[in-house]
Parts: C-alpha cells; sequence; structure tokens
C-alpha cells in the first residue's frame, strides 16, 4: 500500500481557500460590478470564454494599478500559475483590455481606457513611481490640435511625462547641499 504526505502551512491554506471562496463568488455571483459585467461581455463579443484566471488577473488589475508582472503574478498565485498570468495578459493585451505603462526599460500593466477613467502618467525616473494624471479637457484638446496640425485623426494616446517626484527632488537637494558644504570645507 503506498500512502503518500502532503504538507501545508495552515496559514497560506487558509488564506488560498478563503481567496478562491471570494473568486467563485465574485465570478459566479449576479452582482458582479459594472466594470467586472463589462469585461465578461467583452470577453464573449470577441469569441473568449470567461476563465478563473482571466477573471482573477482582471479582477487583480482593477484593483491595483499600474503594477508590474511580477506583481501581478505574486497577487494572482497560488490560484493562477505564471505560465497561465502570461498567457492571460497576452490575450488582453490582444484585445486592448491592459495597456504598458512605460517606465525605461521596464513597464507596469493597467486596465485600457475600455474599463477605466482616461489618464495619463507621471513617472520618476529615480525610484520608479507612478502617478495618474486625472483627465483634463484641456490638455485632451491640445493633444486633438496636435494631431489635426500634423493632418493626423487622433484614435488614442498616452503621455508619459518623466522627471523626478518630489520625494527625490528632496533627497536629490539635500544630497547637493551636502556635497557643497564639503567642497567649502576642503
Amino acid at each position: 500500500m503506498l500512502s503518500v504526505m502532503i504538507s501545508f502551512n495552515y496559514q497560506s491554506l487558509q488564506n488560498l481557500s478563503n481567496y478562491c471562496k471570494t473568486v467563485a463568488i465574485s465570478c459566479y455571483n449576479h452582482d458582479m460590478s459594472p466594470k467586472s459585467n463589462q469585461f465578461a461581455d467583452y470577453l464573449r463579443k470577441s469569441g473568449n470564454s470567461i476563465t478563473a484566471t482571466r477573471q482573477i488577473v482582471f479582477e487583480t488589475l482593477s484593483k491595483n494599478h499600474p503594477i508590474g508582472m511580477a506583481e501581478l503574478v505574486k497577487l494572482c498565485s497560488p490560484v493562477c500559475d505564471r505560465a497561465s498570468v502570461y498567457r492571460t495578459i497576452t490575450l488582453f493585451e490582444e484585445l486592448d483590455i491592459v495597456t504598458k505603462v512605460n517606465s525605461g526599460w521596464k513597464y507596469k500593466l493597467e486596465l485600457s481606457d475600455r474599463f477605466s477613467d482616461h489618464h495619463h502618467h507621471l513617472t520618476c525616473t529615480n525610484c520608479g513611481k507612478i502617478v495618474p494624471i486625472n483627465h483634463s479637457e484641456e490638455l485632451e484638446s491640445l493633444i486633438v490640435k496636435l494631431a489635426s496640425n500634423a493632418s493626423f485623426t487622433s484614435e488614442k494616446h498616452q503621455l508619459e511625462i518623466h522627471g523626478l517626484c518630489s520625494a527625490c527632488q528632496q533627497v536629490l537637494r539635500r544630497d547637493l547641499s551636502t556635497s557643497a558644504l564639503i567642497k567649502h570645507t576642503v
């Protein structure tokens, strides 16, 4: 007789159980949020089925944005394996469900304008912090005007402003004043 012994960390098993219950309730509850209903309808219309992994990835993105792939995989595990999350993101990119927010050679993901309010970003080139810029009619009008001046019809756009956040500016000022003080004492 062959016996198999599987050991689980009780806390992680309890967390997994609670998470699975939450996901199951949200996936099959008729009182889903309007955004979740819109997502489900969009997937169906595109000829794709609604799977637990797709639902979990979508819900995770809707609660955390922008988010890196490593963090997304971590938040979706252990319910979803890494390969499934990557395949889901590839599909979501093809269907314009997610948008990449570039930060240097790295990127983070967030839901596209189809599932969230249109906005732009400020990205700190030092610490990587990404701050959304709320919708501005003046900015949107300027973008349309710039496109029109170049004989373009604007279909969609993404504006990324790169610079230093206030915390990194403070550190830089402190470092510069310290180095200036050192030069004067030498």
